[in-house]
């Protein structure tokens, strides 16, 4: 059977075709280079990245942001640096990136993501150490090259962490001028080379950020820019001191907790816990960091 070219059913170009098309545009292959590829392709019988390799016409970068685009992943390796603990970005096949899916997927489940369900995620532990930092930064990298347009917000304004994983993310603003109502949502800074993840830093260390969290601003911010995210994760600092971790999980309405194996209290997260559900904030589970 021949296939269907009438008009409304062109038949796809083949994948290699669709990426060689898409290197040429990018300036990063020749439209003779396609005819040499295709060539090397036939007698060799190997994919068009392995064929461009092997004359010496493309670099493993090049073939690795042209397949992002080409499939719609996020992601372009190499356009942005970041902390090698960003898993889902440094090792995104390794074991650490696979567990990270499993969770999202659990997440997904319990309405993560979803306006119906919890737009907005804190990240809780009792203590420094745990993990706290890092899981929300790798949450909001795996749920944003899921789709879903993300926003990062490092909201421990006592030691911010954020801005040293992602390093070309730090701006001179941040939460604690919006909390204080000197600064706008142009402190969001969207993640360079990555679309659809976006960081807020911390902003200026303040010398109240109790009680700058305790106040209506951080839940009318939520809501402010419900419209142009999809999820907001919320890093926190310690539930120790303050109660800041409390109210950041008040504002959120929901919580997922963290704790270090061979190093998380077990009375702390009893409290944690216990005072999570005593104040009504739903709490999505536990997750063990082996470290």
């Amino acid at each position: 059977m021949k296939p269907d070219t009438t008009a409304g059913h062109e038949p796809a170009p083949p994948a290699a075709d669709r990426i060689g098309a898409l290197l040429v545009q990018e300036g990063k292959l020749a439209s003779t280079d396609l005819t040499r590829i295709a060539d090397y392709q036939k007698q060799h019988a190997v994919r068009f990245g392995e064929a461009a390799q092997a004359l010496g016409l493309l670099s493993g970068a090049d073939l690795e942001s042209a397949l992002a685009e080409q499939f719609g992943y996020p992601w372009k390796p190499g356009s942005a640096a970041t902390d090698p603990t960003l898993y889902a970005l440094a090792q995104p096949f390794g074991h650490q990136a696979e567990q990270l899916r499993a969770l999202r997927m659990r997440l997904s489940l319990a309405g993560v993501g979803r306006a119906e369900g919890h737009p907005a995620l804190a990240v809780l532990s009792p203590q420094d150490g745990d993990g706290r930092s890092t899981l929300a930064a790798n949450l909001a990298v795996s749920f944003a090259e899921l789709g879903l347009r993300t926003l990062l917000v490092d909201a421990d304004l006592r030691r911010p962490s954020q801005h040293t994983l992602f390093r070309s993310a730090v701006g001179g603003g941040g939460l604690s001028d919006l909390l204080a109502g000197r600064g706008c949502a142009a402190f969001i800074t969207p993640l360079p080379g990555f679309s659809g993840l976006a960081v807020l830093p911390s902003g200026p260390v303040p010398p109240n950020a109790t009680e700058l969290l305790a106040r209506p601003a951080l839940q009318t911010f939520l809501s402010d820019v419900a419209d142009r995210f999809d999820l907001v994760i919320l890093d926190t600092p310690p539930t120790g001191p303050g109660g800041d971790a409390y109210y950041i999980a008040a504002a959120a309405r929901a919580a997922l907790l963290v704790a270090r194996r061979n190093r998380t209290s077990l009375t702390g997260l009893d409290t944690l816990t216990q005072t999570l559900a005593a104040t009504g904030i739903p709490a999505l589970g536990v997750v063990m960091n082996r470290g």
